[in-house]
C-alpha cells in the first residue's frame, strides 16, 4: 500500500472516531505529522492562516488594523473576535478560504474565485448584490452591506501579501506565540502540530481549507454554533449544496437574469 494511500486511511479512520463528530474533518497530532511528511510542493507552498484561539487575549487589534487597512470600513465584515464564556476562550473569525468553495461555485458573475496560491477572493467590482455567496458559505464568513450593496469578506490581505507583507491581523496581534499565524501551508500547519501538542489540541479542517484551527474536543461542540460555526456538516452538507447549484444553473438563469437587470438599474440610478 502507497504511503499516500495509508494516510488517507488513517485520516478516514480518525474522521470516523467516538469524539462525537464523525463527520468533522480534525486530525489528531500523530495523522498530521503523517500529512506534513508527505504533503506535495504545490500544497505545501500554497499560504495558510493558523488560528490558535487558546493564545488570543481578545484586544481585537486583529480588526481594528483590518478596518484600517481597508480604508476605514467596519472591520467586522472581514474578521472579528468571539468570546466563548464557558471556556473563557476568544475566538479569531475570519474566511476558511475552502478548497472547493462553494461561495464561489454558486456566484453568477465570477466575483469571487479561487486564487492559485490558496486564498478565495472576492471583486467587489463584478458583485451584483445577489447574496447568494452569504447563503452559500457554510460558515457565515461573507457579509452583504445593504448600503453599498456588495459583499464583503477576507481575502488574507492578497494586496499586502504580493509586497512581501503579512496579513494586517496577523502583523497586529500583539501576543507571542501569535493567535493568528501566516505562512505557507506546510509552515502553518507545522506550526499548528506544535499548538496542538502543548493542549494536547486537535486540528480542525487540515487539507479542506487555507485556514486552519487549533482546539480542544471538548471545545468542539460549542465551536460548531453560530457565529463560529466551525460545523459537523462541513464539508460534506457544503459541497452538497453546492453540486446541487452546480446542476441547477438553468434553472436559476431566470434568477440571474432578474438580478442583473436589477443590479444595472440600481448602478444606472446611482452613478446618474
Amino acid at each position: 500500500m502507497s504511503s499516500g494511500r495509508k494516510i488517507e486511511l488513517d485520516r478516514r479512520k480518525f474522521l470516523t472516531a467516538s469524539i462525537g463528530l464523525a463527520s468533522i474533518m480534525v486530525l489528531d497530532v500523530s495523522t498530521a505529522k503523517r500529512l506534513l511528511a508527505d504533503m506535495p510542493e504545490e500544497e505545501a507552498n500554497r499560504v495558510g492562516m493558523l488560528v490558535t484561539p487558546s493564545q488570543c487575549i481578545g484586544c481585537r487589534a486583529c480588526v481594528e488594523a483590518c478596518k484600517n487597512v481597508h480604508g476605514g470600513k467596519t472591520g467586522t465584515l472581514y474578521t472579528d473576535v468571539k468570546e466563548i464564556k464557558r471556556y473563557n476562550l476568544n475566538v479569531p473569525i475570519l474566511c476558511m478560504h475552502c478548497e472547493d468553495p462553494p461561495c464561489a461555485n454558486i456566484c453568477l458573475t465570477g466575483a469571487l474565485t479561487k486564487l492559485g496560491n490558496g486564498p478565495v477572493a472576492l471583486d467587489q467590482s463584478k458583485c451584483i448584490g445577489c447574496t447568494l455567496c452569504t447563503g452559500a458559505c457554510p460558515f457565515n464568513r461573507i457579509q452583504y452591506d445593504q448600503s453599498q450593496r456588495v459583499a464583503f469578506k477576507c481575502d488574507m490581505c492578497q494586496e499586502r501579501v504580493s509586497k512581501g507583507l503579512v496579513p494586517a491581523c496577523v502583523e497586529a496581534c500583539p501576543v507571542s506565540p501569535k493567535a493568528r499565524l501566516f505562512g505557507t501551508y506546510k509552515e502553518v500547519l507545522n506550526e499548528g502540530v506544535k499548538n496542538a501538542e502543548k493542549i494536547d489540541g486537535l486540528l480542525v479542517f487540515p487539507q479542506e481549507t487555507s485556514t486552519l484551527y487549533v482546539v480542544k474536543k471538548e471545545w468542539l461542540e460549542e465551536l460548531s454554533n453560530p457565529p463560529i460555526k466551525l460545523s459537523d456538516k462541513y464539508p460534506q452538507e457544503a459541497r452538497l449544496m453546492a453540486n446541487i447549484s452546480k446542476y441547477s444553473e438553468w434553472g436559476l438563469v431566470p434568477v440571474a437574469l432578474g438580478v442583473i437587470g436589477y443590479a444595472l438599474m440600481w448602478r444606472k440610478e446611482k452613478f446618474r
